[in-house]
């Protein structure tokens, strides 16, 4: 039986964070993919860049990244619901479908160990119509995300990264007060 992790996440001032990043070319685009049952359904194709902005042995490496998120059809909003864990370039993104967006990276801990160094921002919702998603012309792109609100979180005992994020993640689902000083 695994023990309770202890969870700790402090806001970090802009001029302390030692490995910020931006993300680069944010673009996201319909598309009908064929099924394993040979019926055709709609995904969002997502992709994006990881620009990191100073140097440092443990920040996210430069990246692009892609991924289809199924289900485009059953919502007509942008971003959907992804979590998107990469341990190979030290980052982990979360979108959320009220426009919340979190990305990460470990670095380490000054006693040892590592943290996770988040970023949090609020990117507009926008709709599509069904028109423009059954004609896969639904299309959005935002050139800079900048975070400008930085977190760490911290668990002792804490090996597993992907898991570790992905439980701070969560309790981000469920405090929103933690995007309060985002702007759209």
């Amino acid at each position: 039986m695994s023990s309770p992790i202890t969870l700790t996440i402090r806001r970090v001032q802009g001029d302390q964070v030692t490995n910020p990043f931006i993300i680069s070319g944010l673009g996201a685009t319909i598309h009908w993919m064929p099924q394993n049952d040979g019926k055709l359904s709609s995904q969002w194709r997502i992709i994006w860049e990881v620009h990191p902005m100073g140097p440092g042995p443990e920040r996210p490496k430069r990246s692009y990244h892609q991924i289809h998120a199924p289900s485009a059809a059953t919502s007509h909003t942008f971003p959907p619901d992804i979590w998107k864990p990469n341990e190979s370039s030290n980052l982990f993104v979360r979108f959320w479908s009220d426009g919340r967006i979190a990305a990460g990276t470990f670095i380490p801990h000054p006693k040892g160990g590592v943290e996770l160094l988040f970023g949090v921002a609020v990117m507009p919702v926008e709709v599509n119509t069904l028109e423009s998603i059954t004609n896969q012309t639904a299309s959005h792109q935002w050139n800079d995300l900048v975070f400008r609100v930085w977190y760490i979180a911290g668990a002792g005992g804490q090996d597993d990264r992907t898991a570790f994020a992905a439980q701070v993640y969560e309790y981000l689902s469920q405090h929103n007060s933690l995007f309060s000083d985002c702007a759209t």
